[in-house]
């Protein structure tokens, strides 16, 4: 049985007057960050919230927060503060203490009281949130003074407290973000802020969080949002809304989203959130688990999916060993329902969550299967779901061990043994491209301990101890020797090929600004990366790549997504493109590459030559003189081949040969920013 509260049904009206009272309080990061300095907004990000509830109570004249008031005897929170001479500075001022008012209340989760916020938002808007149950009342703490009188003899029963003084909280998260670059801003007022609804979680939350407590902006959401595409869509789809993040950033480019998640609770929050944003006509929410609520096909596909591997154990549902049963957020008795949610009327909390607190299971997260069986079941899924060049962008953990492939394979293999629980068929698998970019591999004994903590379960406790003997049992039993983290990007090739040339599917190079993301380049001499020669010319060539990096992003001025959709045009094309059309090819040189020569002191040759990128991933490559020569020229003017028979003159080289290594370094760096082909 949960503890946390129902969430609150907001009349459209009143979910759209708030968004535009925030809006023009500046409920902003960047003017928060006014009110409370950089140093508080960092330990924010550390999650630590006591120097921004300091500088609030501060501002709101609390004196329980400042060291210099006396104990128990400064006004309460939610008034007026001035400085020591009587004037304001910025923060200070009324702006300032109504900022203060609202990020204590909807953020910090400290209750303020109802003149402050009614100075903030308006009497009726504030009387409009506490009847729809979104601020409930609590009791103030009493002041030292009225603590001693009350426990007098005699002493006079206490006074009413006045509407003005009442002490409003609000029952759920209600936070600001900026947002992703890239994402398409301008559309209405106030856009340029994303909103978001969920429930006040370990930022101000003592101990474990309940199982079915609804995650707000992480950092797994974060960046899902900056690796989806932008381009505008038809239909779009996110499987696993939780609060709705990816919905209404969905919803500025798509015309019609579809939202889904098992959890009711995760999807009453995603309304508020649609409300908030003013997308509630484009944004539908189903329920469901998984593909189960989407039988149609769309043109984007996204999915922050529970993906963490939670030892089945521990839930009572099923050992390492047994078949997988939904149990959490990816099922229950109720996973296969396919209704749609209201964002007007909704539902709230129809359903108790079942979680296993003890075990560390937790709705957002914990998806129900044993290991990484969610995202084979996710990324299987996908082709069946997509359209001819539609694209998916997903987030997940896999594993590795012991005859365990890695996930840019999982499709090819499904035509031979797919995988258990999986929906997608060979025929939409053989013509999906896979992009896989691992960002992180971690031990067993890493990954425990990151998702322990995330619970909210303190160190050196019981519950910690027993939490990290299950997670390591189960990944010995598995043979699980590693659990990596990371991107995938996935296209389903256009049915034909004239719409697989289509501009759409190679962005152009000069859209974007050139990024880097990047494998080892061949070493000289070698022939370069196999690739497959197409079939026949109505055979697009899918793509299986996979890289795992351990730096950047670097600099990305149009958006990490950007960078992402050149890459795997770029993969596509090379896939098709034989040797003698890239050497026929013209590149250009991105501008963000730069050429650094290592030398021992006193030497005039030098001992290494790297290529080094400021934007995409900020990789690094080695490289040798015929390479930095070759890059060196690259100004879109000669072809590689014309370029390479320069340069075996005057290095003395073998024509061929040297045209058959830069066709191979071409190969590996041309994807990931280095060069792009020039316009035709």
């Amino acid at each position: 049985m949960t503890s946390l509260p129902s969430v609150p049904t907001l009349p459209r009206s009143l979910a759209h007057a708030l968004a535009a009272a925030l809006h023009a309080a500046s409920y902003t990061p960047t003017a928060l960050r006014g009110i409370w300095g950089v140093d508080a907004d960092a330990a924010l990000e550390a999650n630590d919230p006591a120097p921004a509830r300091r500088a609030c109570a501060r501002l709101l004249g609390d004196s329980r927060g400042t060291r210099t008031a006396a104990a128990g005897d400064g006004a309460e929170a939610g008034g007026g503060a001035e400085t020591a001479g009587g004037g304001e500075t910025a923060g200070e001022s009324r702006e300032g203490r109504d900022l203060a008012a609202l990020a204590s209340v909807f953020l910090l989760d400290r209750p303020v009281r109802r003149g402050g916020l009614t100075r903030a938002l308006g009497e009726e808007l504030v009387t409009g949130l506490t009847e729809a149950g979104l601020f409930e009342e609590v009791a103030a703490p009493p002041t030292a003074s009225a603590a001693s009188a009350s426990s007098a003899e005699n002493a006079p029963p206490a006074s009413p407290v006045p509407p003005a003084e009442a002490r409003l909280r609000s029952v759920l998260a209600l936070t600001c973000h900026a947002l992703p670059v890239g994402v398409p801003r301008h559309l209405r007022p106030g856009d340029d802020t994303l909103l978001l609804v969920s429930d006040h979680g370990t930022l101000t939350t003592e101990g474990p969080l309940d199982g079915d407590y609804v995650l707000g902006h992480g950092g797994a959401g974060r960046t899902l949002a900056e690796i989806t595409p932008r381009h505008p869509v038809g239909l779009a789809a996110d499987i696993g809304t939780g609060c709705g993040i990816q919905a209404v950033l969905l919803a500025r480019h798509a015309s019609r989203v579809i939202a889904t998640d098992v959890s009711r609770r995760a999807l009453a929050c995603a309304a508020l959130t649609a409300q908030l944003a003013g997308v509630e006509e484009s944004v539908e929410l189903r329920h469901g688990s998984l593909y189960a609520p989407l039988p149609e096909t769309v043109d984007l596909l996204v999915s922050n999916p529970p993906f963490v591997i939670t030892p089945r154990t521990r839930t009572g549902s099923t050992s390492s060993g047994s078949a997988d049963t939904e149990s959490t957020s990816s099922g229950n008795a109720e996973t296969a329902s396919t209704d749609a949610v209201s964002t007007e009327a909704g539902t709230t909390e129809a359903g108790n969550a079942e979680a296993d607190e003890a075990s560390g299971v937790f709705e957002y997260r914990d998806g129900g299967r044993t290991g990484d069986a969610i995202m084979h079941e996710i990324l299987e899924g996908a082709p069946a779901h997509l359209n001819p060049d539609g694209h998916a962008a997903f987030l997940g953990n896999w594993e590795y061990g012991e005859g365990r492939r890695q996930p840019h394979e999982w499709l090819a293999a499904q035509a031979d043994a797919p995988h258990p629980g999986t929906t997608g068929d060979s025929h939409t698998a053989a013509s999906t491209s896979v992009m896989v970019i691992e960002r992180q591999r971690m031990s067993p004994a890493e990954y425990a301990r990151t998702w322990i903590r995330d619970g909210g379960v303190p160190r050196a406790g019981a519950r910690w101890q027993a939490d990290t003997e299950a997670w390591l049992d189960d990944f010995e039993a598995r043979g699980v020797e590693r659990v990596g983290f990371g991107w995938v990007r996935l296209h389903r090739l256009a049915a034909d090929a004239e719409a697989a040339a289509a501009p759409s599917s190679v962005p152009a190079p000069d859209a974007v600004a050139p990024d880097a993301l990047a494998p080892d380049v061949p070493a000289p001499g070698a022939s370069g990366q196999a690739h497959a020669e197409p079939a026949s010319a109505t055979a697009p060539v899918p793509v299986r790549s996979f890289s795992r990096i351990d730096t950047g992003p670097g600099s990305n001025p149009a958006g990490l997504a950007s960078f992402l959709d050149v890459r795997l045009g770029l993969l596509e094309w090379l896939a098709e493109a034989d040797d003698a059309e890239l050497a026929d090819t013209a590149f250009v040189l991105a501008g963000d590459v730069t050429e650094h020569r290592h030398l021992r002191p006193g030497a005039e040759d030098p001992t290494m030559l790297t290529i080094e990128q400021g934007a995409g991933l900020a990789r690094t490559f080695q490289a040798d003189p015929a390479l930095a020569g070759f890059l060196g020229v690259c100004d879109g003017s000669l072809t590689l081949g014309q370029t390479a028979a320069a340069l075996a003159q005057l290095l003395g080289a073998d024509p061929q040969a040297l045209t058959g290594q830069l066709v191979g370094q071409v190969r590996a760096l041309a994807p990931e920013g280095v060069l792009t082909p020039a316009p035709a």
